[in-house]
């Protein structure tokens, strides 16, 4: 899970607009499972490339730019889905730019 979060954080950093970045961490848990969102104030996924930010070595700017090898993105999806979760991209709430929202199934306990 640390892996995860240090690329998703990395990610936020070589995308910033400015020398402000700003996230914003949201946990949502439910009975059945927890949804962890991070969203930043960087220059944000258009829609229409949501799902193809997941493909090994995808990159949307110059590689000598942004520095990017375009492996952080499907890494933390091949993570998250070891742990039995979902990632996605997803559209912006608050802070205008990346949103990357994971979640996972809570473990079933037996009651006896």
């Amino acid at each position: 899970m640390a892996r995860s979060f240090e690329n998703l954080f990395e990610n936020a950093i070589q995308h910033a607009k400015s020398d402000d970045l700003r996230l914003r961490l949201e946990v949502i848990e439910t009975k059945k499972s927890i949804t962890i969102t991070l969203e930043d104030n960087g220059q944000g996924i258009a829609p229409e490339l949501h799902e193809r930010v997941f493909k090994p070595f995808e990159t949307f700017e110059a590689k000598h730019k942004s520095g990017s090898s375009g492996l952080g993105l499907s890494i933390v999806r091949r993570l998250v889905e070891r742990m039995e979760g979902r990632i996605s991209s997803c559209l912006p709430r608050t802070l205008g730019g990346a949103c990357f929202a994971m979640s996972f199934k809570k473990a079933e306990h037996a009651t006896s």
